[in-house]
């Protein structure tokens, strides 16, 4: 298992690079960014541009690969008007990220971590207090359980 392997790199002393922002990148390579969902929409608008993305950051060096974008949570995607989609989406980053492994990572190991956001859609939905523990739990357990399906490391 890639994570057993990953587990096994840290705890002997390796340097691990993790990749870095999705959402800015993007929008500095020209993808729109959408209030509510941030990056989301590039899943789908844009998929060429976020797996160009991630070779990027394994061409220097990443030896970790997050999916775009932490913000595709069902609560962030509803806000979009995408919460429809929020399995579709999900699936399509992780593979967007293996494709970008696959593609430029045949002689090294790259790891894709599932990207989840805690942040709530709204400030007032955090002030408010509307969304229920069991709802936020709900809402993650949901996004973390398709990462894992889609093939997460």
């Amino acid at each position: 298992m890639s994570g057993e392997r990953l587990a096994e790199r840290l705890g002997n002393g390796e340097v691990i690079l993790l990749d870095g922002a999705n959402g800015s990148e993007l929008q500095a390579m020209g993808v729109p960014m959408d209030y509510a969902s941030w990056c989301a929409k590039a899943l789908s608008s844009h998929p060429d541009t976020v797996r160009q993305l991630h070779e990027d950051y394994i061409r220097v060096g990443g030896d970790v690969i997050t999916t775009n974008p932490f913000a595709s949570g069902r609560h962030k995607l509803a806000a979009a008007g995408l919460g429809d989609q929020t399995r579709e989406l999900n699936a399509l980053a992780v593979t967007l990220a293996k494709e970008a492994r696959d593609n430029v990572a045949r002689d090294r190991s790259v790891y894709v971590a599932g990207s989840m956001s805690t942040a709530a859609t709204t400030k007032s939905t955090i002030e408010s207090h509307d969304t229920s523990r069991d709802e936020w739990k709900a809402i993650y357990q949901e996004q973390a359980e398709i990462l894992a399906e889609a093939g997460a490391d």
